[in-house]
């Protein structure tokens, strides 16, 4: 019988890939990270109208890290300072380890533009984008009312420019007439607005005209035997600058996507420091009270 030439060729080399690797051998483990990874500062910083500036700083963590208590995140020698309109203002005071604040003489004007310059031990100067603070909107109308066994308040507000505005609406609910920190119906406060992404009021469907907020209320906390009755609620309407709402977007964009496994590209969390990561972003703040009878 006799063979194709091509046919001997193909065997020929099938024995020779064969012989190729069964006489290599590995030497040693070859180590290799799939990560370039660089320590950054991270920033979550915010200017308002009310409660001035408050900046938190630490380090970015290597990728994979399942953050605890007992990772150290801080930084040393960490120096904030307010710039505005380019020009140096003032540096910022450190109440808490990573945690600074603007002095309380300090108040924001809604004309001018601010930003943050960054510096600290082994890390490079960082900067924010500049920022300038939305016009507030104000409160009107504030209601409270009962319908059938349902506590409610309502309020409007005007949103008076043409502009694409972003609001934010919050309460915090007091007895005995007091804005204590303990009370029964409000979460521990934060540093921080932990404004929830979902809860962003857009003016597309009001653009330039009133909108007027509904919201069920509770007012009695029931601690064993004992009944809180609430006298007083306080009602905030933030309006957020754009880099907020992008921050917020991208957030929630990440936490929808970071369990599914088709996710062909990842999800970036909005950023608006240079040579860092995180947020130094505006918003501006209106409250009314009203009692409860």
């Amino acid at each position: 019988m006799v063979l194709n030439f091509k046919k001997i060729l193909h065997i020929i080399s099938v024995i020779l890939i064969i012989l190729f690797f069964n006489t290599c051998e590995t030497e040693g483990i070859i180590d290799y990270d799939i990560f370039e990874y660089e320590n950054k500062l991270v920033v979550q910083g915010f200017i308002s109208n009310e409660q001035g500036v408050i900046v938190n700083v630490n380090k970015s963590l290597p990728p994979l890290t399942i953050y605890s208590d007992s990772i150290e995140n801080k930084v040393k020698n960490v120096k904030v300072q307010l710039f505005t309109d380019n020009i140096p203002s003032f540096y910022l005071n450190e109440i808490e380890e990573g945690i600074f604040v603007s002095p309380d003489t300090f108040l924001a004007k809604y004309n001018k533009g601010y930003k943050i310059e960054i510096t600290a031990d082994d890390f490079t100067t960082v900067t924010s984008s500049v920022q300038y603070l939305p016009v507030p909107s104000e409160i009107d109308s504030v209601k409270y009312f009962k319908k059938d066994y349902f506590s409610y308040l309502s309020f409007s507000f005007c949103d008076n420019q043409l502009t694409k505005n972003n609001y934010y609406y919050e309460k915090y609910i007091y007895h005995s007439g007091g804005d204590d920190v303990e009370n029964y119906f409000n979460p521990a406060n934060e540093y921080f607005k932990l404004f929830d992404p979902g809860k962003v009021i857009s003016d597309d469907l009001f653009n330039g005209s009133y909108h007027i907020i509904q919201d069920q209320i509770f007012v009695n906390y029931w601690n064993y035997n004992d009944t809180i009755m609430a006298d007083s609620v306080k009602i905030f309407l933030y309006s957020l600058s754009d880099d907020i709402v992008k921050f917020l977007n991208s957030i929630d964009q990440w936490e929808y996507s970071d369990d599914d496994l088709w996710q062909e590209i990842p999800v970036m969390v909005y950023s608006n420091i240079n040579g860092g990561y995180g947020l130094f972003a505006s918003y501006s703040q209106k409250s009314a009270i009203i009692r409860i009878p």
